[in-house]
């Protein structure tokens, strides 16, 4: 890897979160942000 450029870019929810049913808008965001993108980093 180059520098400090990132190997791989984190990706938006491809979905409204809030269109959901069933599930918290909160909950879906929460484990995008920690779960995904976290493993993400850390490629």
């Amino acid at each position: 890897m180059a520098g400090n450029a990132p190997a791989y870019a984190i990706k938006p929810l491809p979905f409204d979160p809030k269109s959901i049913k069933g599930l918290s808008e909160k909950i879906l965001v929460s484990h995008h942000d920690n779960n995904y993108a976290g493993a993400v980093r850390r490629l």
